[in-house]
């Protein structure tokens, strides 16, 4: 697919400086785990939150790399998903 066939879409870029955060990923798939290694990377503290987890979050997890205590399945009633820094 070429750029110009894109469709159009309002987007806000952002630039966050997280080092010493806690971050809330969500989702435990291969963009899920290549979110968490990037935050890790920046020095981000990161929570996971998913139904299952790929080999390398389970390795991060093993490894106190990453909280994986708040593992769960499906969602909670009226529950939507956030990027949430703090």
């Amino acid at each position: 697919m070429k750029i110009s066939d894109r469709p159009v879409r309002d987007t806000i870029p952002v630039n966050l400086i997280i080092g010493g955060s806690s971050v809330l990923v969500v989702g435990g798939g291969k963009v899920g785990e290549r979110k968490a290694r990037g935050l890790l990377d920046c020095g981000a503290s990161v929570e996971l939150v998913c139904p299952v987890a790929t080999d390398g979050l389970v390795a991060l997890a093993q490894d106190g790399k990453v909280d994986a205590t708040r593992i769960r399945r499906g969602r909670r009633e009226g529950q939507a998903m956030r990027l949430c820094v703090h």
